[in-house]
């Protein structure tokens, strides 16, 4: 399986296609999920994840799940002292982009976290 660079993970379709069109750019192969499916998930050497699902807790344990392939990074309209940020933060998240974010700073996070490629 084709590993991405990046792998959104948002239920709000509108946010996710904002962010594929404003990192396209870059150059990035990036794939857009609603939800994550049950197997199958690419490996990505970046996860954006929001962390406010529909389904209860769905954020934080994608945030669980996806933190033992690579660097995730949260997407949430809370503060980030917030419990359920902080939650996250101690499920792998490495890093907190706050909603409502910019082009500039959406770019600056993912620069900051992509690891280099193998």
């Amino acid at each position: 399986m084709e590993r991405l660079d990046l792998l959104v993970l948002d239920d709000d379709d509108e946010m996710g296609a904002y962010v594929e069109l404003a990192l396209a750019p870059l150059g990035l192969s990036i794939r857009v999920f609603s939800a994550l499916p049950a197997v199958g998930v690419p490996r990505a050497r970046l996860a954006l994840v929001d962390l406010m699902l529909a389904e209860p807790n769905a954020g934080l344990a994608a945030v669980a799940r996806l933190s033992t392939g690579g660097p995730v990074v949260v997407m949430t309209g809370l503060a980030p002292e917030h419990p359920k940020v902080q939650a996250a933060r101690s499920a792998g998240a490495q890093d907190v982009l706050c909603k409502p974010f910019g082009l500039a700073e959406l770019r600056a996070c993912v620069r900051r976290n992509l690891p280099a490629p193998p």
